[in-house]
């Protein structure tokens, strides 16, 4: 998802002070946690999020914020998981 007003966007300044989020999707309701992307850090992530957003907006100027589904979470922090 991008935040048209980048930093400045309330929604994007309550995910920096507490990341833990709800969101809708298709009538369907999460709860989870969002992160902003640093672009310079993970461009390959950025250039992809850009270039669906570009294709189907036809823009793609904003913050890219990610929002991870509690669930997702769980299945990553068990990968990551060192045994």
């Amino acid at each position: 998802m991008m935040s048209e007003r980048g930093i400045n966007a309330h929604w994007v300044r309550n995910i920096n002070h507490n990341p833990r989020i709800s969101f809708s999707i298709n009538n369907s309701n999460y709860e989870g946690e969002g992160r902003i992307i640093d672009s310079t850090k993970e461009s390959q992530l950025a250039a992809q999020v850009s270039e669906i957003m570009n294709a189907k907006y036809h823009w793609d100027q904003g913050l890219i914020v990610e929002l991870i589904h509690h669930d997702l979470l769980f299945y990553e922090k068990l990968d990551n998981y060192d045994t």
